[in-house]
């Protein structure tokens, strides 16, 4: 009895969904904020997908169904706005019906303006400002002044925190973007690693004021200890010298005997008492 193979078929892999896991090709935004770029993405993937996976070469037909495969369900009623047989339409017109369902006839004016008003965000780094700024730019319709624009666009707005690349930019006149583009960069970097530089010597400042300080709190805590230490032994200090003889000598007494017996009518020196006593008090 011949043994039964397994069935596996062979194509390309299959998309992911459209829940943000990322795969193969995800399917088109058409929520996003920005649906002209957003096609645009979409349009690049899918012919990058074709090429990588040799597809480019199929069928007219079986092109148009990866197209509608991959731009996934919420495309399929934009399809029907078309009012256009799956079986008969061709690649390319497809795709010009959904560029201009998703990229409409733009305002240049508008664009225009929101170009030469794009500033540079607090804390948006250089690369997604430019890449802004450039994807603007093809929609205006500039032609041969476009670099030059937006050369100057991009150092004119450039947030606070980059003034010194501002003024290295006016000071330097690049002549086209790519050269004012890679004097910023140089900038930041240079800045990052002054930053780091100072970091590092602050911190060694600290540890040192640290380790001086335990050093201090130890010579304290020491002393302390041999203070508190020698508070427990006997004293060394001498006794006390006895009264000396001529505090209690019997002369002395009798002088304050007398002083208080004898209370004169008027007040009498010293002096006087005595000679009272030298003179045996008559």
């Amino acid at each position: 009895m011949a043994e039964k193979k397994e069935y596996h078929p062979v194509g390309p892999p299959q998309p992911a969904r459209n829940t943000g896991g990322g795969g193969v090709l995800d399917h088109m935004d058409t929520r996003s904020n920005n649906l002209p770029l957003a096609w645009k993405n979409w349009l690049t993937k899918f012919k990058i997908y074709l090429k990588a996976f040799n597809l480019d070469k199929e069928s007219e037909d079986r092109r148009v169904a990866l197209l509608l495969h991959f731009l996934g369900p919420e495309c399929l009623n934009i399809f029907y706005s078309f009012d256009v047989d799956v079986d008969k339409i061709r690649l390319q017109t497809l795709i010009e019906k959904f560029t201009e369902y998703f990229s409409p006839k733009a305002n240049i004016t508008i664009l225009r303006h929101t170009l030469f008003n794009r500033k540079q965000l607090p804390n948006e780094n250089l690369d997604t400002y430019i890449t802004d700024l450039k994807n603007i730019a093809l929609q205006c319709n500039f032609g041969n002044l476009q670099d030059d624009l937006l050369k100057d666009i991009f150092s004119w707005n450039l947030n606070d925190g980059n003034k010194y690349i501002k003024e290295k930019i006016l000071q330097e006149a690049p002549s086209s973007l790519e050269s004012a583009i890679k004097i910023a960069k140089a900038l930041e970097m240079s800045r990052k690693d002054t930053e780091i530089l100072t970091g590092l010597e602050a911190n060694q400042s600290i540890s040192a004021i640290q380790n001086r300080s335990h050093h201090q709190s130890q010579s304290v805590q020491s002393y302390r200890s041999h203070r508190s230490s020698s508070r427990g032994r006997p004293s060394r200090r001498a006794s006390p010298e006895p009264h000396s003889s001529r505090h209690s000598s019997p002369q002395r007494f009798e002088f304050r005997r007398l002083q208080q017996r004898r209370t004169p009518p008027w007040p009498r020196t010293s002096a006087a008492w005595l000679e009272e006593y030298k003179s045996g008090g008559n």
